[in-house]
């Protein structure tokens, strides 16, 4: 065999390979990948975590992105501490932890003021590409935590249904 029909052949090898791993390549580059994780959503409960999501865009571009955002916080917090908030999307048998940024929400801290809290870190935003997610069933939960603490989950009573490019939520019963 020639060595141009070899070097066409193993082209052609690389082409294939990086066709069927295109998706992934993208969401790797533009930092959109989620790993899949093993969560324990059992120690959830109801009155750990107040929060609020103002905004759970549908999926838009070709890349899918929901934008959401919000506020959550956990009534224990300790004045002036650093703060995180992540959503975590729980099937039967995985979960994707989607992180977000966290930003100053004065509005929050007034509204719950016996509680003493630094605004910052109050709000949460963040985006996530449903590329990245397998088909299945979620529930959403909102995970919050102050740094060297434990976290505390909570659930939003919200199912989604993701099939192919769709990302539907379920209503509520």
């Amino acid at each position: 065999m020639k060595t141009r029909n070899k070097v066409l052949i193993v082209l052609l090898l690389f082409g294939i390979v990086l066709l069927f791993s295109s998706t992934k390549i993208l969401l790797t580059v533009t930092g959109y990948n989620l790993k899949k994780q093993d969560i324990d959503v059992s120690m959830a409960t109801e009155e750990s975590v107040n929060y609020h999501i103002g905004r759970f865009s549908s999926p838009e571009g070709i890349m899918r992105i929901i934008s959401f955002e919000g506020w959550a916080l956990n009534p224990g917090y300790k004045t002036n501490s650093r703060r995180h908030v992540s959503l975590i999307l729980k099937s039967e048998d995985t979960a994707y932890e989607v992180p977000s940024t966290g930003y100053s929400r004065p509005d929050v801290s007034t509204h719950f003021s016996n509680l003493k809290l630094d605004p910052n870190d109050l709000g949460f935003t963040g985006k996530f590409s449903i590329l990245a997610l397998q088909d299945g069933t979620y529930e959403l939960f909102i995970k919050a935590w102050e740094v060297g603490k434990a976290p505390f989950l909570r659930s939003t009573n919200k199912i989604f249904v993701k099939t192919g490019e769709s990302f539907e939520e379920l209503p509520n019963k």
